[in-house]
């Protein structure tokens, strides 16, 4: 590929169903705003989908774009610490799987205060933009649902503290 090509971070299908609902004040939505906000797409796709597979085999075996998804968690209780626990590696493994974009991603799980609701799920992690990381944090529903789900906290990160190499 010829170095003069321009290349984005933001796949193409999310680029051209862009809504111009962030703008800077040219009238554009800038790249990194186009890129938090495919990112929060895209968790909130892959919380959404269920893969086909176990619990365990999710979490041990190696998974390919049929897996694509969490696992079933129905069976878990959300007032359960180890329950959490197992659905914090789960999501851990989906985004390192299928969302490479997110990196040093942590993830905490905690229970709904109203009974019967949505668990809460916050992913931090950092995304890399033109060469500089962005430490963001993404607060999202269990179900994947778009209207309980936001980008809250954003910072830039000197390229020294986050490796390329840095995973899950």
């Amino acid at each position: 590929m010829s170095d003069s090509m321009p290349f984005s971070s933001i796949p193409l299908f999310d680029r051209l169903r862009a809504a111009p609902d962030t703008t800077t004040h040219e009238g554009h939505e800038s790249e990194w705003q186009r890129l938090r906000r495919s990112v929060k797409h895209e968790l909130e796709n892959l919380f959404s989908s269920r893969s086909g597979l176990a619990m365990d085999a999710y979490l041990t075996g190696m998974l390919t774009v049929l897996d694509y998804g969490l696992p079933d968690t129905t069976a878990l209780s959300m007032d359960s610490v180890l329950d959490r626990q197992h659905l914090e590696k789960a999501i851990a493994r989906a985004i390192a799987t299928f969302e490479p974009r997110l990196r040093t991603v942590t993830v905490s799980v905690r229970a709904s205060a109203i009974r019967g609701a949505d668990a809460c799920i916050s992913v931090n992690g950092t995304l890399r933009l033109a060469h500089r990381q962005h430490r963001v944090q993404f607060e999202l529903a269990a179900s994947g649902n778009p209207e309980a789900s936001k980008v809250i906290d954003v910072t830039d990160v000197p390229s020294s503290v986050v490796r390329e190499t840095d995973h899950v």
